[in-house]
């Protein structure tokens, strides 16, 4: 059985974005400045998609979410997990007999239900991969900003370079 997520809240976000207004701009052929506006909150609305279609943290932040476990372990969403602050019980009690499992997407044992609290995204530039599938997204909402009716809410092309890394928790 999967986890479920009861709740989850990030903070402590990194204000430097992965792609740059320069980057953005030049991917989409801009060579004037008159919608660098609308760019800037595309940029940002494009990785919290990406983010959320592949249930990883691309960049830095602290998460705190409240998770309930199905048979042998919680996996935490949005890793990679840099380090876990705190993992409470539902009373609000520390527990302090779990084990982290893996490398960078963490799981803890013992299973039950807990609130975790942990900082997590990559450590410096973002793979390529993920760079370029939010240039992607950037690309397809500035193109969809309002002329005709969508139906998808992740371009095509960014969520075949996505599919492959993404985490079902």
């Amino acid at each position: 059985m999967d986890n479920l997520v009861l709740d989850i809240k990030f903070s402590n976000e990194s204000l430097v974005e992965p792609v740059t207004i320069t980057e953005a701009r030049n991917w989409l052929k801009l060579d004037v400045s008159d919608d660098d506006n609308i760019v800037t909150e595309l940029i940002t609305t494009a990785r919290q998609q990406c983010e959320g279609y592949l249930n990883i943290s691309l960049i830095g932040r602290t998460v705190t979410t409240w998770l309930q476990v199905g048979l042998d372990e919680i996996r935490l969403p949005y890793g990679p997990v840099k380090t876990v602050t705190s993992v409470t019980n539902y009373k609000g009690d520390l527990i302090q007999g779990y084990e982290l499992k893996y490398e960078l997407f963490k799981a803890l044992d013992p299973a039950t239900e807990v609130k975790a609290v942990y900082d997590s995204g990559f450590t410096g530039a973002i793979p390529l991969h993920f760079k370029t599938a939010i240039k992607e997204q950037i690309a397809w909402l500035y193109t969809n900003r309002g002329d005709e009716q969508v139906t998808e809410t992740l371009s095509p092309i960014a969520k075949k370079i996505l599919s492959p890394y993404r985490r079902v928790t």
